[in-house]
């Protein structure tokens, strides 16, 4: 969108329905795609993913799991990987991978995730 670097996409939604906010939030695959509908914020924040899984035979690609500044020291990574794990575990999972920044490692650890191997990143900007 133009003149709005930290945007890329939009949603506004006409009314805070759980499934139409639910097949919404699901539709995103691009960062920085923001959705807008009247509500009050804290109305509709347990329809919202808070990290993603991917399944892959019998592992599971945990991703995007982050706990913005203002909301850390509360529990709420600790309650995301834990419905993660059991989400997975009720899948059928055998096996997890995670790619950890050094910050979230130590909240990993606590739940029993151990490093197997470095993670080196890359971006292409043209």
């Amino acid at each position: 969108m133009a003149g709005n670097a930290d945007e890329v996409g939009r949603h506004v939604l006409s009314e805070a329905e759980e499934l139409l906010v639910r097949g919404a939030a699901a539709s995103v695959c691009v960062p920085r795609t923001w959705m807008k509908m009247p509500a009050e914020p804290e109305e509709i924040e347990s329809w919202l993913s808070q990290g993603q899984m991917a399944s892959l035979g019998e592992a599971v690609v945990v991703d995007r799991v982050m706990t913005e500044e203002a909301h850390r020291r509360r529990g709420l990574g600790d309650f995301v990987m834990r419905a993660l794990a059991d989400h997975a575990l009720e899948a059928g999972a055998v096996l997890g991978v995670l790619g950890a920044t050094d910050a979230g490692r130590a909240l990993y650890e606590t739940l029993g995730w151990k490093k197997h191997a470095t993670l080196a990143e890359c971006v292409y900007r043209p």
